[in-house]
């Protein structure tokens, strides 16, 4: 596979040095910026069009590098998760984050493993002043129990975010009541780390051919993405209610 990497901050530099230590990567290739290693197999992008895919970090122009890798005609990874305009048969993965990427994965593949229809509620961490109050959040630690405002869009699925300032972030993932759940497990390490597994962990699964032309979100193969995230160092706590 040969990915390139549109880059504007830590994040998508530390998923490229993720993706340097995939066995199939054939190549990767920086946008706008030149090697500093001594890897061969990474280049500066000249022709987009010979990568497999892109990925970025732009939180503020994501549109921007979709419409170059559309015009290329690859497909695209996206740590910005709004709509962007797309209408090409490569597969456009919005998303790839830890609120939109990771937790949602993480709750998939425990409703996969218990097998049956539960209620489901999805935390994760947010940058900001921590709340006085609110819903209880029993992340991991080091980040612990934290209050979190309910997100939720009508879906089904609780959805809770917590604000949380420092370097640690965190997503969780309640399988059955809330109150007294069958499954709990989640995830919590460093921010930049876990966004940059989210985004290599897209890159990837979308490179290998996991996820269906067209737009799409993580969850159209969860289960690839996790096992991803996983093989990059994604360290996952858990244990089962009685």
């Amino acid at each position: 596979m040969r990915i390139a990497v549109h880059a504007t901050g830590a994040v998508a530099a530390r998923a490229a040095r993720m993706v340097l230590a995939e066995r199939d990567l054939e190549g990767l290739g920086l946008i706008d910026r030149s090697p500093t290693t001594s890897d061969r197999r990474v280049h500066r992008v000249t022709d987009l069009s010979s990568y497999d895919v892109v990925l970025s970090d732009d939180p503020e122009n994501p549109a921007g590098i979709a419409a170059k890798a559309e015009a290329a005609g690859i497909a695209c990874v996206l740590w910005h998760d709004g709509p962007v305009p797309w209408s090409s048969p490569a597969t456009l993965l919005a998303g790839a984050n830890l609120a939109s990427g990771i937790a949602p994965a993480l709750a998939s593949h425990e409703e996969a493993v218990l097998g049956r229809e539960l209620p489901v509620t999805i935390a994760w961490t947010e940058p900001g002043r921590p709340l006085g109050r609110g819903i209880a959040a029993p992340f991991p630690d080091p980040l612990g129990a934290l209050w979190a405002e309910d997100r939720s869009n009508g879906d089904g699925v609780r959805r809770l975010a917590a604000p949380v300032a420092g370097e640690w972030a965190g997503a969780l993932v309640m399988v059955g009541n809330p109150r007294e759940p069958e499954r709990i497990v989640g995830v919590a390490d460093d921010a930049e780390h876990l966004e940059a597994i989210a985004l290599a962990a897209g890159a990837v699964t979308v490179a290998r051919g996991r996820y269906p032309g067209g737009s799409v979100s993580v969850d159209a193969a969860a289960e690839d993405y996790l096992l991803a995230a996983i093989a990059m160092g994604l360290e996952v706590a858990g244990f089962a209610a009685h």
